[in-house]
């Protein structure tokens, strides 16, 4: 690279012994100027700076020689005219080796795939930058800059990309779970490029990469991957409190045990450092939420986000995923007990979030925690009223009993009887006068001996959570068939 007195700065080069020598490069400028020239591997890029401290890459100016072994690194001066001399004032002149960048503390950086040039990495107050090149993450094989932590087993990763280098319409920046550092490894991506949002994964060392979903998309933007055993889902977000889920996002990689858990940058041009800023970045394991004692708690069907649960005093706070409790199998959070012979369950359902007209929040029987399990409940709904539904026999279609109960919301009592195989509910307004729900008795002889009896929530979409809260909860033999019940669960 060199300075020109009426081209500006040019950069030249020539890629092997006696060929013609070509340019790379031209940017305007005029002395005094910095210039700087890095070497990585047989790549060479030319730099230039008003202050000398910051400095500003040349477009186009990275050059791969395909020439190892040592080189002669200094300063050249002509004429570019046989009959005079040239000449040219140098100051701040310097040639050393660069400091590798710094990996911060519980993080492991490195480039896969040996791209052309060294990426790196710095993180300050929170902020990363990270400076990525290679080819693509893309086919049989990699090459881009990670950044890792590595987890044994369920994790989340989450970031928020703020800026994206525009190197090629298919640079990529974004969220990846790996299962090695070896180029070909099996991998699950979520990943920003100029264009929008891609899902990316490679089921198995070696295999051909496939794209799971695309979505529109662009910086600044929050992101979030999931890992559920081999199981991969995709979220985003406007605001990284509520998440979406990216539609056909949810893929299984057939491998198991620690992944690699991390940021990815890519510039997809080999001549060419691509670069992404990230914040709020976390490695997380899901929280473990505690059973209360006496009861069972647990995801029915493949849930897209785990549910949880809470106990504080009588008051019970519930979430659950899940794409609906219907059909021939369902998807739901339940927290239950074992019982045998007549019983019945009250609770007051106070609040419920409202992640479709169908969410669901209630108490059910049911014979097992398979997802296609018989079952009898009743159900609060945002929209549809008070529902009471079953199922007749294991992988049936669920069924309707009696007719909803138009504009019921919460708050809302409600409460299941049994007796023998029959099953009734009940609505209260008060918790203290019971009043049947018309056509809801239903016998069902499937549903016989020791049962699950308890607490169901489903989202009524696998893209969210909805959340319920409860009191009053209760149990009782089911011989009183009239009860009358404290709503604050005093007997």
């Amino acid at each position: 690279a060199y300075l020109t007195p009426g081209n500006g700065v040019v950069v030249q080069y020539r890629t092997a012994s006696g060929q013609f020598a070509g340019q790379a490069a031209t940017v305007a400028g005029t002395a005094p100027v910095y210039l700087k020239l890095t070497r990585s591997g047989t790549n060479y890029t030319a730099y230039t700076s008003p202050n000398g401290t910051a400095w500003t890459l040349i477009p186009g100016s990275s050059v791969n020689l395909t020439v190892g072994g040592p080189f002669l690194a200094g300063l050249a001066v002509t004429g570019h005219n046989p009959a005079l001399l040239g000449s040219a004032t140098f100051a701040a002149v310097s040639l050393n080796a660069p400091a590798p960048p710094t990996c911060p503390v519980g993080w492991t950086c490195g480039d896969i795939g040996n791209p052309p040039l060294a990426g790196g990495q710095s993180l300050t107050n929170g902020t990363w930058v990270v400076q990525g090149n290679g080819a693509d993450i893309w086919a049989t094989s990699d090459q881009f800059h990670y950044i890792w932590q590595s987890v044994a087993a369920d994790a989340t990763v989450t970031a928020r990309i703020t800026a994206q280098a525009n190197t090629d319409p298919n640079a990529k920046a974004g969220l990846m779970f790996r299962q090695t550092n070896d180029p070909a490894s099996p991998f699950y991506d979520l990943v920003m490029t100029p264009g929008g949002l891609s899902v990316q994964y490679r089921v198995t060392q070696g295999a051909y990469t496939g794209n799971q979903a695309t979505i529109a998309g662009a910086v600044p933007a929050w992101l979030r991957v999931v890992r559920q055993g081999n199981v991969f889902t995709a979220y985003s977000s406007a605001d990284g409190v509520t998440w979406t889920l990216i539609p056909n996002s949810t893929k299984t990689i057939g491998v198991a045990g620690a992944f690699l858990a991390g940021m990815a940058v890519t510039s997809h041009q080999v001549t060419i450092m691509g670069s992404a800023t990230f914040t709020n970045v976390a490695v997380t394991a899901p929280t473990v939420s505690t059973c209360p004692n006496g009861w069972a708690c647990s995801d029915i069907g493949p849930v897209t986000t785990a549910g949880n649960q809470s106990l504080n005093g009588n008051v019970w706070t519930i979430s659950g995923s899940g794409t609906d409790i219907y059909g021939t199998a369902d998807q739901f959070h339940f927290v239950y007990q074992t019982t045998a012979g007549n019983n019945a369950l009250a609770a007051h359902i106070t609040a419920q979030g409202n992640t479709s007209g169908y969410a669901k929040a209630g108490i059910m029987f049911r014979l097992s925690t398979d997802p296609g399990s018989p079952y009898y409940a009743v159900f609060v709904t945002p929209s549809n009223g008070v529902l009471v539904q079953y199922r007749a026999a294991q992988g049936n279609s669920a069924g309707n009993a009696g007719t909803a109960i138009a504009g019921a919301t919460v708050p809302q009592y409600l409460r299941v009887l049994r007796a023998g195989t029959t099953f009734t509910a009940y609505t209260s307004p008060d918790g203290l006068n019971w009043t049947l729900i018309p056509g809801s008795s239903k016998t069902l002889p499937n549903l016989t001996g020791s049962l699950l009896l308890g607490l169901a929530i489903t989202a009524h979409n696998g893209a969210k959570v909805s959340t319920a809260t409860l009191d009053g909860v209760t149990f009782a033999t089911a011989n009183a068939i009239t009860p009358k019940r404290d709503p604050h669960g005093r007997g």
